[in-house]
């Protein structure tokens, strides 16, 4: 039997109770933060809500919010989460069922590798206000190791990210967090280096793939399960570093893309 894609991004999703690494947990945490932070008397839509970890966060902070996502599973998980009836709608990201300039603010935390990201940008410009933004995050190709997830459609550089938001007509503005190593800009490099030649060499081989993250995990060290509301999560002290929209970043693990309608 086939599956359908809303199983499969279900399968995906950040389920609460989910074991995971610590830092991992705070990386979760650290988006929410970033995003909530921009919010306080806007109309928001969140693309990609997932399981609801955010939506209480979220809709405490907006003055109106909608959450959506393609998935069915992870919509049936967000209708548990108290307040958020009629506020939650199914949709696809590439043809977003609401009128020009709905919102002030779009955002979509940790996602955008799983969409057209051309598509995805000419429909947020399209019902962002004048002046509203849209508020992203994703996975850093460019950092040493790095391993992209199942399903996705596509990871870009920040040069390459910077091209697509300026062709849509938004402004871009770029941060990273979460150094790879914790060392020096040199160190971190070094290390990944060596990573790299060893996720080359056992991923080369016979099931070598699955090997490798099973290493990954285990040298993740101490996990704890993800909570049904991400403000139970301790807010960590990382610090967004400011990035050059026209150089790869090699050092952070994750981005952090505002992108501006004029």
């Amino acid at each position: 039997m086939n599956r359908s894609r809303s199983e499969d991004l279900h399968d995906i999703t950040e389920l609460p109770g989910h074991s995971l690494p610590l830092d991992t947990l705070a990386i979760i945490r650290f988006r929410y933060d970033w995003a909530a932070r921009s919010m306080a008397g806007r109309r928001v839509l969140e693309i990609g809500c997932g399981a609801g970890i955010g939506l209480g966060y979220f809709s405490q902070m907006a003055a109106h919010f909608v959450g959506g996502d393609y998935s069915e599973e992870n919509l049936r998980l967000c209708a548990n989460v108290p307040g958020m009836a009629g506020n939650l709608i199914r949709f696809d990201a590439h043809a977003l069922p609401f009128p020009d300039e709905s919102f002030d603010i779009v955002v979509a935390l940790a996602m955008v590798y799983y969409l057209r990201m051309e598509v995805l940008l000419a429909e947020v410009t399209r019902v962002l206000s004048p002046g509203g933004s849209f508020l992203f995050c994703t996975s850093n190709k460019d950092v040493s190791g790095f391993v992209p997830a199942p399903h996705t459609i596509a990871y870009h550089s920040v040069p390459d990210l910077a091209r697509l938001i300026r062709s849509a007509g938004l402004v871009p503005e770029f941060h990273g967090a979460f150094p790879s190593s914790g060392g020096s800009v040199a160190l971190s490099l070094a290390r990944g280096a060596v990573k790299n030649v060893a996720k080359a060499l056992v991923t080369a081989i016979p099931g070598g793939e699955r090997f490798w993250r099973r290493l990954r995990h285990r040298a993740e060290g101490d996990r704890a399960a993800l909570p049904p509301d991400i403000r139970d999560v301790p807010a960590p002290a990382e610090e967004l570093r400011r990035l050059s929209a026209d150089a790869a970043d090699r050092i952070h693990r994750v981005i952090y893309v505002t992108a501006r309608k004029s």
